[in-house]
């Protein structure tokens, strides 16, 4: 069980990404095919651990979200040990930049806008772009 993704997301082209919960790295699927294994670099990443307790076995795996806006692949990793929100940023099948991200990472648009929660000071969602235009 702990050799498959855990986590799968979707795009609107057709795209299935599943995340590789032993190494930093996803797989993409196109038409029930593999198309690409994307290794990427992160510091927050963990892989899955296993843990056998006095009640029975639990495992814990990345806290990870799979975006597609527009031509790049966000993979949005969570730290809940030290709070920390990264998102990892693809194009053309290599990682070309990080982000550190101001709230919780919600959704995106088909303009490339990211959307982010912000719970700091008081609650507000946050619209940005990717990159500086």
């Amino acid at each position: 069980m702990f050799g498959a993704p855990l986590i799968f997301s979707c795009a609107k082209d057709g795209r299935i990404f599943g995340l590789n919960p032993h190494r930093d790295e996803f797989l993409v699927f196109r038409n029930r095919r593999l198309e690409a294994v994307i290794k990427g670099s992160n510091e927050i990443y963990e892989p899955v651990t296993q843990r056998v307790t006095q009640i029975g076995r639990s495992f814990t795996s990345p806290a990870a979200t799979i975006l597609p806006p527009q031509k790049y692949i966000l993979v949005y990793f969570v730290s809940y040990k030290n709070h920390a929100r990264i998102a990892d940023i693809f194009l053309n099948s290599k990682q070309v930049g990080s982000l550190n991200l101001l709230g919780e990472l919600m959704a995106t648009d088909y303009e490339g806008k990211l959307y982010l929660i912000s719970q700091e000071e008081y609650p507000k969602v946050i619209r940005c772009p990717i990159t500086k235009q």
